[in-house]
């Protein structure tokens, strides 16, 4: 329950740098929780890398993947970018259920070559979740945090003092991907199955553990 508890605790602290730090509500998280998740799966079952080299893989092509959705959804404002996130996210969703690198709708079984260790698992999760939240402590107190809060209240009014308010959200959805996508290569690992339907630690927890068993 704990480890679940410190994977929801990275994701909430990811989403915040967001939204609590640049005032951009989005519904489209699940899209970088995913692609770490299968990034992680893919890179421990298929090619053998050490699971901390896969979780840093997972988030980076999250943060990457932020960017390329950022651009375009970015120049949106208020409920039209909330909306514009929800149809990536399903656009997503349909693709990954569909793809045979991912298993499709059938699910992805991550098979590691190494003896499972829950007490390793437990403080990895924690370990992450310690970070995420010192990282946000350290960008509260700096000016990339000030910046970003400016955007958040008022975007026009920090444009004209020399802010950018688009670079600042490009900035803010990339750490936040990067995060989250860290987050859901640890849940992949410690679940041991994943599929798009439901790879959420909220939705999926005790039923994806009990392929452990099988594995390993």
């Amino acid at each position: 329950m704990l480890f679940i508890a410190y994977v929801l605790v990275t994701t909430s602290i990811a989403w915040n740098v967001l939204g609590g730090f640049t005032g951009q509500v989005s519904f489209g998280f699940a899209v970088f929780y995913g692609l770490g998740a299968y990034t992680t799966a893919l890179l421990i079952t298929r090619a053998g890398v050490h699971p901390y080299l896969a979780y840093l893989a997972g988030g980076v092509l999250a943060s990457l993947a932020s960017l390329v959705i950022g651009v375009p959804a970015f120049r949106l404002r208020g409920p039209y970018f909330a909306i514009a996130t929800i149809g990536v996210s399903e656009t997503v969703r349909v693709i990954a259920s569909n793809l045979k690198l991912t298993g499709g709708a059938s699910g992805f079984r991550v098979v590691e070559r190494r003896p499972f260790n829950q007490l390793e698992q437990y403080y990895v999760a924690l370990l992450v979740a310690l970070v995420a939240l010192a990282l946000t402590l350290v960008l509260a107190r700096t000016r990339a945090g000030l910046a970003m809060r400016a955007v958040r209240d008022d975007q026009d009014a920090a444009a004209a003092v020399g802010i950018d308010p688009f670079r600042w959200k490009l900035i803010a959805h990339a750490l936040a991907a990067l995060l989250t996508g860290i987050a859901g290569g640890v849940f992949a690992r410690y679940a041991a199955f994943i599929h798009p339907g439901a790879s959420s630690p909220s939705r999926r927890a005790w039923p994806s553990c009990s392929c452990r068993s099988l594995v390993g």
